[in-house]
């Protein structure tokens, strides 16, 4: 920066500006050189204010070391729909697709756009953010039932403190990236006091309810799948994956290596959703969890299962054919459409062979909850029951318990299961009677 510029206002709009020497440039005049201006947009026809504006942009400069970055012309639905395709996106397998691009798309486009995306990103103020905050704070979360145009009709509830947690971090990620991408010279968001959100407390079985509850639901075409996943903790998107080559009951053990997830496809014409197989999110996903005897009885028993259901499943192909041949004009059964049992080699199927989808898995298992008395639990829930069992054994500490769940931070497993209920913190105490009158070896 040559000087401090001089100020000048357009006739043509009436707006100030400020024009000032970016020093000497080579380039200039066909190579011949000379010295460059910037034309800066005071964004003001008042002058007092433009002087102000320009004192301030004069400070961001200093900061920059005299560099002066143009402030983009985008708006701030532009500037999300680049920081989302442009930046996040890429950071994933477009084949694949992700949870978390899907998780950010909706924030985008449910939550943040129709507020404040029509606002230019140089113009958005903190009391622009400070209102939109103070909207989704009071503003209900749309309910499943659909007005006359299709559109969602508001319930009764106000957005979660979650929704709102994330409305915040997503909107606060892409600012940041628009300050750091010299798009704005500072982030209107960094003086807004965000929500207090702390994780909820985890809601957990005890052994006790665990066995009750895998009492009650014996004889459910899914029970070993609720029996395998309580019995070592594993993700719904790692059971809906699992495969028997995976499953080594001779040393009961298994190994997760991928997960089996829905991602949205975003597509004009044909499905909504697809049904993909990826890596783990870390490589503490990337794990082998030893089987308690519970679940390997448990899997040799469904095997049995499913190769009769293999059995019975061609053996009535068979005869439909048969019966087919025998008189043509009949249709075929529509179950049995498909020419043979599927060998997916899955662990957990249908009696056709093909695997769930893993919401159905997770529907089913709150229909189970509900029915039989543990409302407000999970299929995800389940991994807290896991290492509640796991806790009350009084055997297992938590550098176990982190690999036996694959998370990726040992600080990610405190923090979630710092629940450790009241009754095993007496227990834990009581271990300690008598200390003061033991005897060393």
């Amino acid at each position: 920066m040559a000087g401090e510029g001089t100020l000048f206002q357009k006739k043509t709009n009436s707006k100030w500006y400020w024009l000032i020497s970016t020093g000497w440039d080579p380039t200039l005049k066909g190579g011949k050189g000379g010295y460059g201006r910037e034309w800066i947009d005071l964004e003001t026809t008042d002058k007092k204010q433009a002087i102000e504006n320009k004192k301030k942009t004069l400070g961001q400069m200093e900061n920059k070391g005299g560099r002066y970055d143009k402030p983009t012309d985008k708006t701030v639905g532009e500037w999300l729909d680049f920081w989302l395709n442009e930046v996040i996106k890429p950071k994933y397998n477009e084949e694949e697709g992700s949870s978390t691009y899907d998780f950010y798309e909706y924030i985008i486009r449910v939550h943040i756009k129709p507020k404040i995306g029509s606002i230019l990103l140089k113009k958005l103020s903190p009391e622009d953010i400070q209102k939109f905050f103070n909207q989704k704070r009071v503003e209900k979360k749309l309910s499943k039932k659909k007005d006359d145009k299709g559109n969602y009709i508001p319930s009764n509830d106000p957005l979660s403190k979650r929704t709102i947690h994330g409305i915040e971090g997503v909107l606060s990620m892409a600012l940041i990236k628009a300050v750091g991408m010299r798009k704005i010279p500072d982030n209107p968001m960094a003086g807004i006091d965000r929500i207090d959100y702390t994780r909820p407390q985890v809601k957990y079985m005890t052994t006790e309810q665990v066995a009750d509850f895998l009492g009650k639901i014996r004889f459910d075409p899914w029970y070993f799948a609720y029996l395998t996943t309580l019995g070592t903790g594993v993700r719904l998107s790692e059971l809906a994956a699992l495969k028997w080559d995976d499953v080594d009951l001779a040393n009961k053990q298994m190994r997760i290596d991928e997960g089996r997830v829905e991602v949205n496809t975003y597509a004009e014409e044909g499905p909504k959703t697809k049904l993909i197989t990826k890596d783990p999110k870390s490589e503490k996903g990337n794990r082998t969890i030893p089987l308690p005897n519970d679940v390997v009885a448990g899997l040799k028993k469904w095997r049995e299962i499913q190769i009769k259901e293999r059995w019975e499943w061609e053996n009535k192909r068979l005869k439909e054919e048969q019966e087919t041949e025998a008189k043509p004009w009949k249709k075929p059964k529509r179950m049995f459409k498909r020419l043979e049992y599927f060998q997916s080699g899955y662990v957990f199927t249908k009696p056709d062979g093909y695997p769930p989808r893993p919401d159905r898995l997770s529907k089913h298992f709150l229909e189970l909850v509900r029915e039989h008395g543990y409302e407000g639990l999970t299929f995800h829930k389940q991994r807290h029951s896991y290492v509640t069992m796991l806790l009350e054994t009084e055997k297992v500490d938590w550098k176990t318990i982190q690999e036996n769940l694959g998370d990726a931070t040992f600080q990610v497993v405190t923090d979630t299961y710092a629940h450790i209920p009241a009754a095993l913190k007496k227990k834990s105490v009581e271990n300690l009677n008598g200390f003061s009158e033991k005897k060393a070896n």
